[in-house]
């Protein structure tokens, strides 16, 4: 079975550290990189090739629409997996 390769990425280590820990307990998933900001999270992206890359919405240094730009602007094949405490944020975005 082929393991499906992930990034994360959150400026708050509890966070990272838990989906690290749920991910690395399932079968078919490989964390190759967790990240705090999102200079080092575009980083791994773009040296890794992982199949996705789950990260927070607004990180420190690089925003998860600024990583979402970089990435299609470079044809990077990592799908984009974003989670977020707070919806009003993603709600007034030029996302949707």
């Amino acid at each position: 079975m082929r393991c499906i390769s992930v990034v994360i990425a959150d400026s708050h280590p509890v966070v990272v550290r838990g989906l690290a820990s749920v991910l690395r307990e399932r079968r078919g998933f490989k964390v190759v990189a967790c990240c705090s900001n999102g200079p080092n999270c575009i980083e791994a992206i773009r040296s890794l090739a992982p199949d996705i890359a789950i990260l927070d919405f607004s990180m420190p240094g690089l925003t998860g629409l600024e990583i979402l730009a970089i990435a299609n602007s470079e044809s990077l094949s990592t799908r984009l997996v974003f989670f977020t405490a707070s919806s009003s944020r993603i709600r007034r975005s030029k996302f949707w």
